[in-house]
């Protein structure tokens, strides 16, 4: 993982298109920040990352969708993932929609960088590239009990415009 200087070398933040290449530590840094891993964790883990990679193959693969990653001192520090799928429901009837929109997920920093301006780094080109696509707007998924995601979010404008159980879908 990266070190304090490392950390410090956030200001050269790079964010581009996910290679191949980096499909593997993608899947890891989400498999760490989204999965619930049933104990003995480490027996596990290897096949959760193997079925993160498979999905992001597949997804990569589709032309309505694209992975983005952040990168300081040449190591992964984050991700992005952006789609196009069909509106929340009481967001598609508060905006009417003509088709699928802009979905933001697996927003996902390592430990080490947070707090660092990475998600912001990854939601500003998540932003341009639904403008790139034609689309102002977007939405995205995040647990109820995500504080510090929810912050994240509404700091760049993001509402909340459905509820579902434990989550909160937000629109922009």
């Amino acid at each position: 993982m990266l070190a304090l200087p490392a950390l410090l070398a956030l200001a050269a933040l790079t964010v581009r298109p996910a290679v191949r290449a980096d499909l593997g530590s993608v899947a890891s840094l989400c498999v760490d920040c989204f999965v619930d891993l049933p104990f003995p964790a480490l027996i596990y883990r290897p096949g959760a990352v193997d079925n993160w990679v498979a999905q992001l193959e597949e997804r990569s693969a589709r032309p309505d969708c694209a992975l983005l990653v952040a990168e300081a001192s040449n190591q992964l520090v984050g991700c992005i993932e952006v789609g196009l799928l069909p509106p929340p429901p009481l967001g598609k009837a508060a905006r009417p929609s003509e088709g699928d929109e802009p979905y933001v997920a697996n927003v996902a920093v390592v430990p080490e960088a947070r707090g660092g301006g990475v998600a912001t780094a990854l939601l500003g080109e998540a932003d341009a590239l639904c403008r790139e696509w034609g689309f102002d707007r977007a939405f995205c998924k995040v647990a109820r009990a995500n504080i510090p995601a929810r912050r994240l979010y509404d700091l760049r404008g993001w509402q909340v415009c459905y509820l579902a159980g434990s989550d909160l879908y937000l629109c922009k």
